[in-house]
């Protein structure tokens, strides 16, 4: 019996568009050793960054750098102003109310009458009540009572 051989198939060549004469052809030129002084100092400028540097900043790197620095600065201020925030604007923080020594023959409706005399003394009389923890309106003179403010 005959061996056959099957050759490989040839790929279809393109043409050519240009001959190989006429395209370019690129010369290698070795690169000039060198000097040096002139290589250290550039060596020495591209390892800090100064002279000689390729980075350069786009307007959007220069806004996120200054972002980036200023971050810090802003929550410093921020946190001082919030460390100052008077206590008087927290509702919920007790307040320092002005006090009175009760007089020999003062009632909690003489001493409304004086501290408030354009408010109505029952509700004034009911709010010194409550600063103080009374539970009638019995008070002795010579006794500290703290009063609402004006």
């Amino acid at each position: 019996m005959a061996q056959i051989e099957i050759a490989p198939r040839a790929r279809p060549r393109r043409p050519r568009t240009r001959s190989e004469s006429e395209r370019p052809r690129l010369a290698l030129v070795p690169p000039l050793p060198p000097e040096p002084a002139a290589a250290a100092g550039r060596a020495e400028a591209t390892s800090t960054g100064a002279v000689g540097s390729t980075l350069r900043l786009t307007a959007r790197g220069r806004v996120v750098v200054v972002a980036i620095l200023a971050a810090p600065l802003l929550i410093a201020i921020s946190l001082l102003f919030l460390s100052q925030v008077d206590a008087s604007s927290d509702p919920t923080a007790p307040r320092p109310y002005p006090m009175v020594v009760v007089q020999p023959g003062d009632t909690l409706w003489t001493i409304a009458g004086r501290i408030a005399p354009d408010r109505d003394p029952r509700a004034v009389i009911h709010q010194i009540r409550e600063i103080n923890g009374l539970s009638g309106a019995s008070i002795q003179a010579g006794q500290r009572l703290a009063v609402p403010p004006g």
